[in-house]
């Protein structure tokens, strides 16, 4: 552009006025015409930087590959190395160990802050102001005790048939090998109630799914008590359908037939029958006579009462008689 240089003024055309106009006309001899030229500069790109994280132990040794947080952007970009995923609070290295981000406080490597940001190293927020940030995080190596080995011990409920009757029941879980178990105290029922019917142990004996001890127990199956070992038990209990006693039908009693009395015949009593005395007979002619009454004699009828009571009076002292001779006899003896 027109102005002053170096070489000497130059007009609005990049003409160097020293020299012979730009346009005219020839003359004899020569004429020279300058035009002036500078460098063309190439515009100045924008810097630019990254943000890197390390992972490094007390002692400064690396135990996990550096993340890049931020890739090569402009100044002034934003970062922050604290988001999820890039400051872990453990890592587990490939050869198994296992390390937590430490405390705040001074170690071998450094200074450490409550981030567990090394305070030598690069802010663990901020802007980019350089071609490469680092922020180290420092983390220490925990010992992790051997684990124990454990186990299930599962209680299962099924009829001499082997079919499941009631939900099998975690005795013990995920408990130290060498616990003891007691499967009989609290998962042994004495009944079981499924589908409106009930269920009792059974008792010692051989039945379709194997032999039952007098526990109830499936003697194929793990015992009912003893140890927890590494991986499972399976103890088993058999059930019977528990029969019901028919229930007695009480008897109907007949109903009672009163009697129909019979109707009671009026006996008609006999008419009595005056007896007729024998005629005495007379000794010489052998002819019955007539028995003619004396005066004054009463009838018959008082002579046939007189025979009554004559009767009545042997009978009483032969019963008398007989009385007598018993007690005599009881008395000889």
């Amino acid at each position: 552009p027109a102005g002053n240089y170096t070489v000497g003024e130059v007009d609005d055309q990049g003409h160097l006025k020293s020299t012979d106009p730009t346009t005219g006309k020839v003359i004899e001899g020569d004429k020279n015409v300058t035009y002036v030229y500078k460098l063309k500069e190439t515009p100045t790109e924008p810097k630019k930087g990254e943000v890197i994280i390390t992972y490094v132990d007390e002692n400064g040794k690396e135990i996990e590959k550096p993340r890049q947080d931020t890739p090569n952007s402009p100044y002034d970009t934003p970062y922050n190395t604290t988001e999820e995923g890039e400051k872990p609070n453990t890592i587990k290295t490939p050869d198994g160990k296992t390390y937590k981000i430490v405390p705040k406080g001074d170690y071998p490597v450094g200074k450490v802050d409550e981030d567990g940001h090394l305070e030598s190293s690069d802010p663990v927020k901020g802007k980019v102001d350089k071609p490469k940030s680092i922020i180290t995080y420092v983390y220490k190596e925990v010992k992790e005790e051997p684990t124990q080995p454990k186990g299930n011990v599962y209680v299962h409920y099924v009829d001499t048939e082997g079919k499941t009757i009631k939900s099998d029941v975690t005795d013990e879980e995920n408990q130290p090998v060498d616990k003891d178990y007691n499967t009989v105290v609290d998962n042994r029922p004495q009944t079981i109630e499924k589908d409106g019917k009930t269920y009792e142990l059974v008792p010692a004996g051989n039945y379709t799914v194997g032999e039952v001890d007098d526990q109830g127990h499936l003697k194929s199956t793990d015992p009912t008590t003893g140890k927890v070992i590494e991986g499972d038990k399976n103890v088993t209990y058999v059930y019977k359908l528990k029969e019901t006693p028919d229930k007695p039908v009480e008897p109907t009693p007949d109903k009672p037939v009163e009697p129909t009395p019979d109707k009671p015949v009026d006996p008609t009593p006999g008419k009595p029958v005056n007896p007729t005395p024998d005629k005495p007979v007379d000794p010489t002619s052998g002819k019955s006579v007539e028995s003619t009454p004396a005066k004054g004699q009463l009838p018959n009828t008082g002579e046939t009462t007189s025979v009554g009571s004559t009767l009545l009076g042997l009978v009483a002292g032969l019963v008398g008689l007989a009385a007598l001779g018993r007690r005599k006899e009881g008395d000889e003896k």
